[in-house]
């Protein structure tokens, strides 16, 4: 049963809804998955940057920035972090931050793993 999976088993990604919103042209996929392994580090960077700085305003602009993309790709984990980073940002209540900020650098990288090998295959 799906309830039953653990965190590691469920797709990070649905590919195959994100080949429908893109119109199912897998080149563009390719791009797509391209663009966003150059930006994210410099995103992610950003967020980082924001939470050490303990900066609300720039969490909450670095955060929505990234919230965009991680939506496309249907990386609902990933998205799930920023927006409670985001949530957070708008309440300046930031005590919290640094942790899930640090649970999202590790998504994020997991993310980056799963979509460069997926590059590759297409």
């Amino acid at each position: 049963m799906k309830d039953n999976l653990q965190k590691e088993e469920l797709p990070i990604v649905d590919f195959t809804q994100l080949l429908r919103t893109i119109g199912g042209d897998k080149e563009d996929l390719k791009e797509l998955l391209q663009c966003f392994l150059e930006e994210y580090p410099i995103q992610q960077g950003n967020i980082e940057k924001a939470v050490k700085n303990k900066d609300a305003v720039l969490l909450k602009k670095h955060c929505h920035k990234m919230k965009g993309s991680l939506q496309l790709l249907r990386a609902t984990e990933c998205y799930n972090l920023v927006c409670e980073l985001e949530k957070l940002s708008i309440s300046s209540d930031l005590k919290e931050t640094p942790e899930i900020c640090k649970k999202l650098c590790g998504e994020l990288e997991r993310l980056s793993i799963i979509l460069d090998n997926k590059k590759k295959t297409l």
